[in-house]
């Protein structure tokens, strides 16, 4: 019985060293999981905020590529160029703006400037203490709060004119060292925060020159809050530390879990933002990770001590036995613990990737949305050279069936062209030079095809680098300013023209002065300088009628047009009486013979539609042959697709074939001889306004003699009309 005793005393002391073996066991796979688990939640934390870093970076690279391509920037280029901010889930971001730089002699030219260019009321506020002041001239709100007051000086804010400073320089985005925004400072102690500024520089033209800076603040508490609440679970603390001149670390924000147990678990994240390192702090208490706390040791305690019991009662004759029993519920014991904490901890990582996964498919969504809002086309590339993205613009400029690949393809489908006709090899485009490190603003560039067809394209393009600095692409932004350059080298042609025609008046005026002065000198009869004063004045009408149609013709041109419901038979009917009653002044002139049919009623505005009609009814009463009473038919009809036709016809001396397009061009005057007195601008006067409505002018011989000219406008000015009372 003693030996039996003895045994079972040893069998129990067995037992127990066994137990506390596998509670060890048990302790020591619980903080391996522990450390798994702060480790997957540090690593996803730290992708969530570098992921929602650089959608910022992106949409500032974005917005200073649109406003670097616009000529000129005024303030609603800049509102619609950054309202798409407001729909891409900016965290922490209240507000954005375009600074630009002014030195106290400058200061009123600028408020001048940006005034002209649409921020009315704007009044600059500069700060007396420095050299150059940085003015907010522009502002857009992201978050739907109220925007900060234009014209306040940056320079308030000395972390924020450093980092805007830094990025001129650098031709990079910068981000600013911490700093209380000013808007902040109305806010109670308890809500104020500290706050970054993101400067971009915009740098637009050939030789990039600087215009200004696009910023947008970025709250540091809202910031943390808004991307890490979903990964930290109220489970572990995230704390973001900036370095800062003068400290080594400063808190910006923090997120803290409601237990106040201390926390046993650290982890610290470098986190790259354009040219500083962030630190996020993760701190954590062990047991309360998922997956960790489990009741092994204790079962072990508990399972130990009933086997050593069971070994003291039943040791004779079961020892072997009882051996097998101990051995299969500690592996029983252990492997339930240790695929229990393996699920555990594989659950709760699966469910962290889906929620980072589901949040980045829904920012690349939102991102798409935006590009494919942008009229500008946007093209991305990697570092290979494969093209990863093109917008709704970019794939209407190559056409709906594209499917590019590589930039080489891209290059074949465009076919660009430098201004000198050279074509581009693929090594000069803007994408590939950007894959070289290269900045590229305001290149221009033509597409090739007949010159009808030829457009001209800005193109801006930039290197993409990841949080690292690290390339990891290129994109490139283009926009097409055909119809500008146009319309410069119309205006260069029109300023030309104007600057001969009114020279030749100016030159009447001096001469015939001239002459009636030195006839008055001399004693010369009253009636020889009377003749030189009546070409004076008869050179000043003529002046005056240019200036009058030159005004006329700006109004054609740019005009808001003020549609209404428009009378076209009681419009035409006091049109012609008031040129019937001019006519009537010439004693000497025939009575003109003038027919007008049935005419709708429209929807047009009022005044260019009036003066159409008084230019082309004029003409058809002036070009007559001498002698000859003027004849007038003014009709309309409707054509098959519901197009109305507006017809003047007249049997005046008519115009040569040849010159039935090129007569309604600026100045142009038809060979009538030198009978007829004109400027050459009321029929392109009359081609703009009918333009104006969506619809064209022609001119063509009139059976019988004379000429017709047809004003066609769409049926929708027609549908649009309220009927006749």
């Amino acid at each position: 019985m003693r030996s039996a005793l003895m045994l079972a005393g040893v069998a129990a002391a067995l037992v127990g060293l066994a137990s506390l073996v596998v509670a060890g066991a048990a302790e020591a796979t619980q903080g391996r999981v522990a450390r798994q688990q702060i480790d997957n939640r540090a690593a996803l934390i730290s992708a969530a905020a570098a992921s929602q870093l650089n959608r910022y970076v992106d949409a500032l690279t974005l917005v200073t590529g649109g406003l670097a391509a616009a000529e000129p920037l005024t303030a609603g280029a800049f509102q619609r160029i950054t309202a798409p901010l407001r729909y891409l889930g900016l965290s922490g971001v209240p507000a954005v703006a375009f600074v630009v730089p002014a030195r106290d002699d400058q200061i009123a030219a600028t408020q001048a400037l940006w005034r002209s260019r649409g921020s009315t009321g704007l009044r600059l506020a500069p700060n007396r203490r420095v050299g150059e002041h940085l003015f907010a001239v522009m502002n857009q709100t992201v978050d739907g709060s109220n925007p900060p007051r234009i014209g306040r000086d940056s320079t308030l804010a000395p972390a924020a004119a450093t980092a805007m400073r830094q990025a001129r320089a650098s031709g990079r985005i910068t981000v600013s060292d911490p700093f209380p925004l000013l808007r902040d400072n109305l806010l109670p102690p308890g809500r104020r925060q500290l706050s970054f500024a993101l400067a971009a520089p915009v740098q637009s033209g050939e030789y990039r020159s600087f215009q200004g800076w696009v910023v947008i603040s970025l709250r540091g508490q809202d910031f943390i809050s808004a991307t890490m609440q979903r990964f930290s679970q109220d489970l572990v603390d995230v704390t973001l530390l900036v370095p800062v001149a003068d400290r080594p670390l400063v808190t910006v924000a923090s997120l803290r879990a409601s237990d106040t147990t201390r926390r046993d678990l650290h982890r610290a994240l470098d986190l790259a933002v354009a040219q500083a390192h962030w630190t996020i702090q993760i701190d954590a208490v062990a047991a309360r990770l998922p997956g960790v706390r489990s009741a092994v040791p204790v079962t072990a305690g508990i399972v130990g001590g009933l086997t050593a019991l069971l070994a003291v009662v039943l040791i004779t004759g079961r020892a072997r036995a009882d051996q097998r029993v101990r051995s299969a519920t500690s592996e029983l014991v252990r492997g339930a613990a240790h695929l229990h904490t393996e699920l555990d901890a594989r659950y709760a990582a699966e469910a962290l990737l889906r929620t980072a996964h589901d949040d980045l498919a829904s920012q690349r969504t939102r991102l798409t949305q935006v590009l494919d809002a942008l009229e500008v086309a946007v093209s991305t590339c990697d570092t290979t050279g494969s093209i990863t993205h093109l917008n709704r613009a970019a794939r209407d400029c190559l056409g709906a069936e594209a499917s590019l690949s590589t930039i080489t393809e891209l290059s074949t489908r465009l076919s660009l062209n430098a201004l000198d006709g050279r074509a581009l090899p693929e090594s000069e485009l803007p994408l590939r030079r950007s894959l070289d490190g290269e900045v590229i603003d305001g290149l221009e560039v033509t597409t090739a095809g007949p010159e009808s067809h030829r457009r001209v394209l800005q193109v801006h393009s930039r290197p993409l680098y990841d949080q690292n600095g690290g390339l990891v692409g290129a994109v490139a932004s283009s926009h097409d300013i055909t119809a500008l350059r146009e319309h410069q080298a119309e205006l260069t042609a029109f300023a030309g023209v104007v600057a001969h025609d009114l020279k030749g008046p100016l030159t009447a005026v001096a001469g015939f002065t001239h002459l009636a002065v030195t006839a008055l000198a001399a004693g010369a009869p009253r009636d020889t300088a009377s003749a030189h004063l009546r070409q004076v004045l008869d050179a000043a009408h003529r002046m005056d009628r240019l200036i009058d149609e030159l005004l006329r013709y700006a109004a054609a041109r740019d005009a808001q047009l003020e549609l209404a419901d428009v009378d076209l038979h009681a419009l035409v009917t006091q049109t012609v009486a008031d040129r019937l009653t001019e006519h009537a002044a010439h004693l000497d002139a025939p009575v003109p013979h003038v027919f007008i049919g049935p005419l709708p009623q429209i929807r047009a505005d009022a005044t260019m539609m009036r003066q159409l009609l008084d230019n082309l009814i004029g003409n058809g009463l002036k070009y007559t042959r001498p002698g000859q009473a003027a004849e007038l038919d003014i009709t309309a009809e409707t054509s098959r697709t519901g197009e109305l036709r507006l017809m003047i016809a007249d049997r005046g001396i008519g115009i040569p074939p040849d010159q039935h397009g090129a007569i309604f061009a600026t100045f142009y005057r038809a060979d009538r001889g030198d009978h007829y007195a004109g400027t050459g601008l009321g029929l392109s006067i009359c081609q703009r306004i009918a333009q104006r409505h969506g619809g064209v002018i022609t001119a063509a011989d009139n059976p019988g003699g004379g000429t017709r000219i047809t004003v066609t406008l769409p049926a929708a000015l027609l549908d649009q009309a309220a009927p006749p009372q």
